[in-house]
């Protein structure tokens, strides 16, 4: 389902006037919107398409997470290693000023205050459902902007009422408050989301696995944003079995990522982008010259990367469908080839910077039509998906040693035609590593990277990923950047500038 036209008119008839943190009026919050269903489904509409902008996931939030991730280069800036991007957010030093830094955090707080006008505009839904899906959509995503921005950047404002003139300016909030909070408001839309709004809206199991993921993120964090007593691997578990064999994966891995793959069987969480709301995310990954589309291919995956895959299973089909290393030019016909093709290995000998790296496939726009020549594209970006559901029960699984761990791993290489390394045999923490890689096989470029890398803390972010790059064998100084290693500038990105100088109470 593509969600566009009925929120238009909702729009026009309340009179919306603006996109910034206080909308005159708020955004959909009055209470009489809410007394008829068609326009409480469009208020719902409204808050789920401020994920689609492109501040947020129609570009600059992946640009972010992407970026400092630990794993990708960008020729945004120019088409070497030394460009502004590369030097900072690509080596792990963002910089306060970054523009997709400071748009990504407006956007989030744009949806958080589109969630809290429903959540205040509803108010008790009562025992009507639509209602009460409405509320419970809007505590779900509060949660999931919310848990974002704690895990990014630590301290935060927290804002659980409609900005006005009034409280604007706002300090911030210490994390394990933001945590609380998160937690709660999970909670609640677990207890209001019923399906009732049908295709293309998350239902409650988005709920669950997001509140299985705020646990296992707890379950390793510091002990002063913790709650003292908590079991946070059996809690994660609880919440993640709820979703377990709600959903079921695609047959073919590929199918994930071409225009068929839309609202799946292995959908959760899906951002349902539009001829109304289009994306340039395609056109930041899609190589140049690949198809007819008007590509930028900024964004590139470092050379180990996919070495440590192709290490891992070598013929894993993953592999083909999330790097894309040599293609023929639709427009000219060429044969371009990139690392690790077999006349790219040696990095230092290549002729130009980007063929040192290869591109990300996913994004990849997949339709070669000669008419298909726009900017923009509507095809979909799944945020949660079963396979990933499955990666976070085996983990969990393995630190609670219910005996569970190698069946949902297994279940998920089987897709693919393969069977779990021999380090899955090989005890607890040889699973824990492995298991921590497979995220990376299987989500890569996903939007998962940054806080998978990090969520173990900074001893494990220096060891499975700032080490790997910066003492990699084939690194190349004249392509390649060397990663930060200061745990204070490379754990959260620096509080935005945007913020510090229009927020007077931070």
């Amino acid at each position: 389902m593509k969600y566009s036209t009925l929120l238009i008119g909702l729009l026009l008839s309340v009179g919306f006037l603006g996109c910034s943190l206080e909308e005159e009026p708020p955004f959909l919050s009055n209470a009489n919107v809410y007394a008829d269903a068609s326009n409480a489904t469009a208020a719902l509409i409204g808050i789920y398409e401020s994920f689609a902008e492109y501040n947020f996931y129609g570009n600059a939030y992946m640009r972010v997470v992407n970026r400092n991730s630990g794993f990708f280069i960008t020729s945004q800036g120019g088409q070497n290693n030394q460009n502004p991007n590369n030097t900072s957010i690509c080596s792990l030093k963002p910089l306060a000023g970054d523009i997709n830094i400071n748009n990504m955090w407006k956007a989030h707080y744009k949806t958080i205050s589109r969630a809290n006008d429903a959540i205040q505009g509803v108010g008790d839904p009562g025992d009507d459902e639509v209602l009460q899906e409405v509320v419970g959509h809007a505590y779900f995503v509060r949660a999931y902007a919310y848990f974002n921005l704690v895990r990014l950047f630590g301290d935060v404002p927290l804002r659980l009422e409609p900005a006005t003139s009034d409280n604007i300016h706002m300090p911030k909030t210490d994390a394990k408050t933001i945590y609380d909070q998160v937690i709660d408001d999970a909670i609640q839309a677990t207890q209001y989301m019923n399906g009732s709004m049908g295709s293309g809206f998350p239902k409650v199991y988005a709920a669950n696995m997001l509140l299985a993921k705020i646990y296992m993120h707890l379950a390793t964090a510091p002990a002063d944003i913790q709650n003292a007593g908590q079991d946070y691997w059996q809690l994660a578990y609880e919440q993640a079995v709820q979703v377990y064999g709600q959903y079921e994966l695609v047959a073919d891995f590929t199918q994930l990522w071409n225009d068929s793959g839309e609202n799946t069987a292995e959908s959760i969480f899906e951002i349902q982008f539009s001829e109304q709301l289009p994306s340039t995310l395609y056109r930041e990954w899609t190589a140049p010259g690949y198809t007819f589309h008007q590509s930028w291919g900024l964004s590139r995956i470092n050379a180990e990367v996919v070495d440590r895959h192709m290490a891992a299973y070598p013929d894993d089909p993953r592999i083909a469908a999330t790097f894309l290393s040599a293609y023929t030019g639709a427009r000219n016909g060429w044969n371009l080839t990139h690392y690790p093709e077999p006349n790219r290995q040696d990095r230092n000998a290549v002729p130009q910077w980007g063929q040192a790296f290869p591109y990300n496939f996913k994004a990849c726009v997949k339709d070669v039509s000669p008419t298909n020549t726009s900017w923009f594209n509507d095809r979909n970006w799944v945020v949660y998906r079963y396979g990933d559901l499955l990666l976070m029960l085996a983990e969990i699984s393995n630190e609670l040693q219910n005996g569970q761990e190698l069946d949902y791993v297994t279940e998920l290489l089987a897709r693919v035609g393969q069977s779990p390394q021999a380090a899955y045999s090989n005890g607890q923490e040889a699973f824990r590593e492995a298991i921590m890689a497979e995220y990376t096989f299987e989500l890569m470029s996903e939007g998962h990277d940054w806080y998978n890398n990090r969520r173990r803390g900074y001893n494990w972010f220096r060891t499975y990923t700032i080490d790997p790059h910066n003492n990699y064998d084939k690194f190349t100084p004249k392509y390649d950047v060397t990663f930060e290693t200061a745990e204070e500038t490379v754990m959260f990105l620096p509080f935005p500038a945007d913020e510090i100088n229009t927020n007077e109470a931070i």
